[in-house]
């Protein structure tokens, strides 16, 4: 699942999900960006928690996330946008 699209369904904001959370600010958006490949376990621990879903499908996004960056059609940023959409 995107995070984009958890944070969508919540309202939540950058600054919403970092207090929540207490991942920093910075690093959620960068995660969202597309700019944190991998973030540490227990920064997706703290954001599943927030959003009462499994690690597993905070994983999916990342997955998918680097597939989109391995291939030359698609971005990270452009695979938020057609998530969001």
């Amino acid at each position: 699942m995107k995070l984009s699209s958890l944070m969508k369904s919540k309202g939540y904001s950058f600054q919403d999900l970092a207090e929540a959370s207490g991942v920093a600010k910075a690093t959620i958006a960068r995660i969202v960006y597309g700019q944190a490949k991998e973030p540490h376990p227990s920064t997706k621990r703290k954001i599943a928690s927030v959003f009462n879903v499994e690690i597993s499908e905070i994983d999916e996004f990342f997955a998918e996330l680097n597939e989109a960056e391995d291939s030359p059609k698609m971005s990270g940023r452009k695979l938020l946008n057609s998530a969001a959409a």
